[in-house]
C-alpha cells in the first residue's frame, strides 16, 4: 500500500458548506497498486469525493475507511513531549520568581522617593514575569495541539484508491470534496451623514469548524448555495368544487409573527438644520493629529456567472479550526437615500432617523448591520431586503425632542332605541423642540379599522393629517422651529351592537 498525505490548497466556500481541494504527491510503481489518501475530514461528504491526477494514471475502485499510517514518527512525539517538559520547568521557575518578588520585603524601611522607586521597580518586574509566563503558556498549548494531532495519526479516516500507473515515478494528486463544516456569512456596515448617498459595506465572515487548521489556503466566497434544492417549480392543477355544507371545517390559527424591535441607537443628525459637507474640517489653529483612514483588506476579485457571484480573496489565508473571523471586505455599495425623521408616539415617545432606499439593494441578503452615523458607531439595524420595493433602514434615535401622547377625552354611551354602543376617544400628541435647529419630521398615529360590517368608525378630528383608509394610519408632515413646540389631535367614534364586545382596537 502506498500512503499519501494531503494538504488543503484551496476552498470555495458557499453559504452552507465548502468545496475543498487537497493536494499531495505519491511515489508509484508501474502497474496496479492501492493508494491510501490521508487528510480527508470526518465530516467530508463521501459522495462528492473526486481524485485528479496526471496523465498515465487510471483508477479502478474507491472505498473509504479507517487506516493506520506507517508514517507515525515516534521521534516527533518524543521531541514534542521533551519541549513541553522544558517549558513546564520554565513555568515553575517563573512562578518561583514571582512568589519571591511578592514576599521579599515590603519597602517599609524606605521613605519618600526611594519607596516610590521601589514600588515602580517591583511593578515592572512583575509585569515582565506575567508577560513571559503568558508566552510560555501559549507555546505549551500549541505543542499540546501538535501532540494531539500526532496521536490522531495512528488511525485516520482515509480514501483507499486502486490505481494503475503506466510507469514508475512521482505523481501529483488533487482530492476534491464537499465539506459541510465550513461556510460564510455576510457582515454589513452602513455609513451615512444623513445628507449624501448611503454607503453599505459588505464583509465576509468565514466559519471553519473542521478538526484541522487551514494554512496558506486560497479562498473564494460564493453568494449561492449548492445545498439548496434546485428542482424546477411545478404548477399543480387548480380544481374547483362546491363546499359540502354538512362537512365541518377547522382552521388552524395563523402563527403570531414576532415584530422586530426598532434599534435604539445614539444621537443622529437633524434633517431640518444647515447641511454640512461630510468629512472633517481643520482650522488654522487645529493642532490635533491628522485624520486617519479606515484600514481595509486588499480588494477582492468579483465575478458573476449564471447562478451566483464569486469573490476571490487575494493571496492565501490562514484559518484556524473553530474560526469565526472576518476575512475580507467584499464590496462597497453606494445608493441614493431619502432621509426622514419619523415618530410614532403611540408605539414609542421617540423620533428616529430613517433612510429609505426604495429598490436600491436588489442583490443584498437580509441581515443585521452596524450603523455608523457621521463616522461614529450608533448601534445596529435590521437590513430587511425581502421587500424589494421599499427598503427602509433605521439609522438612529433623535435625542433631545420631548414627545408625549395622551388621551384627553373618552366617552362611552348606549343608544337604547338602536341597540348600539358608542365610544369616542380624542388623543393629543405634543412635540417640543428644545434644540437650536429647525426640525422637519413625519408623525404617525392610527385610527381603528373595522373588520365587521356592524362596526362603524367615524373620524372626528385629524388636525390636517392624511388618513390611509386600508390601514388606518394617519400621518402628518410638520416643521417645528428651534425652541418651539407643536400639538396635534386625533379623534374618532366607534359604534357597534351593544350585545357585542370589541377587541383589538
Amino acid at each position: 500500500m502506498v500512503e499519501m498525505t494531503t494538504k488543503i490548497t484551496s476552498a470555495r466556500i458557499f453559504r452552507r458548506g465548502a468545496e475543498v481541494t487537497r493536494r499531495g504527491t505519491a511515489r508509484l510503481e508501474a502497474g496496479e497498486q492501492e493508494l491510501c489518501v490521508f487528510g480527508l475530514s470526518d465530516t467530508a461528504n463521501e459522495d462528492t469525493c473526486r481524485l485528479f491526477s496526471e496523465a498515465g494514471i487510471r483508477c479502478t475502485g474507491i472505498r473509504f475507511g479507517m487506516a493506520k499510517t506507517a508514517r507515525t514518527n515516534n521521534a516527533d512525539v518524543e521531541r514534542i513531549d521533551a519541549e513541553i517538559d522544558g517549558l513546564n520547568r520554565q513555568l515553575q521557575i517563573k512562578d518561583l520568581q514571582r512568589r519571591m518578588l511578592e514576599s521579599y520585603g515590603t519597602g517599609a524601611d524606605l521613605d519618600g522617593a526611594a519607596f516610590l522607586a521601589y514600588l515602580d521597580e517591583q511593578g515592572v518586574r512583575l509585569q515582565k514575569l506575567y508577560e513571559e509566563t503568558t508566552a510560555l503558556q501559549a507555546q505549551i498549548r500549541k505543542l499540546q495541539r501538535q501532540r494531539a494531532d500526532q496521536a490522531k495519526q495512528d488511525e485516520r479516516y482515509v480514501m483507499l484508491v486502486s490505481v494503475t500507473a503506466a510507469e514508475a515515478g512521482e505523481y501529483a494528486f488533487d482530492l476534491q470534496y464537499f465539506e459541510p463544516a465550513a461556510n460564510w456569512e455576510s457582515i454589513y456596515e452602513i455609513y451615512s451623514d444623513a445628507v449624501n448617498p448611503l454607503e453599505l459595506r459588505v464583509r465576509g465572515q468565514i466559519i471553519q469548524e473542521t478538526e484541522e487548521d487551514w494554512e496558506d489556503v486560497a479562498i473564494s466566497l460564493f453568494s449561492g448555495n449548492p445545498t439548496t434544492f434546485t428542482d424546477l417549480p411545478r404548477l399543480d392543477p387548480i380544481r374547483l368544487r362546491f363546499e359540502d355544507p354538512y362537512q365541518s371545517s377547522y382552521a388552524m390559527p395563523a402563527p403570531m409573527m414576532a415584530m422586530p424591535s426598532m434599534p435604539m441607537a445614539a444621537d443622529s443628525a437633524f434633517s431640518g438644520g444647515a447641511k454640512k459637507k461630510p468629512g472633517r474640517t481643520r482650522s488654522v489653529e487645529d493642532t490635533s493629529e491628522p485624520m486617519l483612514s479606515r484600514v481595509e483588506t486588499a480588494p477582492v476579485t468579483q465575478q458573476q456567472d449564471e447562478t451566483m457571484t464569486a469573490y476571490t480573496l487575494p493571496g492565501t489565508r490562514n484559518i484556524p479550526r473553530g474560526a469565526h473571523g472576518i476575512q475580507a471586505d467584499l464590496e462597497t455599495i453606494r445608493v441614493q437615500a431619502r432621509y426622514q425623521i419619523i415618530c410614532a408616539a403611540k408605539a414609542s415617545p421617540t423620533a428616529f432617523l430613517i433612510a429609505n432606499l426604495g429598490e436600491g439593494l436588489p442583490n443584498v441578503k437580509s441581515g443585521t448591520a452596524g450603523v455608523y452615523l457621521n463616522g461614529r458607531y450608533s448601534g445596529s439595524a435590521n437590513l430587511d431586503t425581502d421587500d424589494t420595493d421599499d427598503v427602509t433602514i433605521t439609522l438612529g434615535r433623535i435625542e433631545g425632542l420631548r414627545i408625549s401622547r395622551a388621551e384627553i377625552y373618552r366617552k362611552r354611551s348606549k343608544k337604547a332605541i338602536r341597540g348600539k354602543t358608542v365610544e369616542e376617544s380624542v388623543y393629543e400628541i405634543k412635540i417640543v423642540n428644545p434644540t437650536a435647529q429647525n426640525i422637519s419630521m413625519e408623525v404617525r398615529d392610527q385610527v381603528p379599522v373595522p373588520q365587521e360590517k356592524d362596526i362603524q368608525v367615524e373620524v372626528l378630528e385629524l388636525s390636517g393629517g392624511q388618513l390611509e383608509q386600508k390601514t388606518g394610519v394617519v400621518s402628518w408632515n410638520i416643521r417645528i422651529p428651534a425652541g418651539q413646540g407643536f400639538a396635534l389631535r386625533l379623534g374618532y367614534r366607534v359604534t357597534y351592537p351593544d350585545d357585542k364586545t370589541l377587541t383589538d382596537y
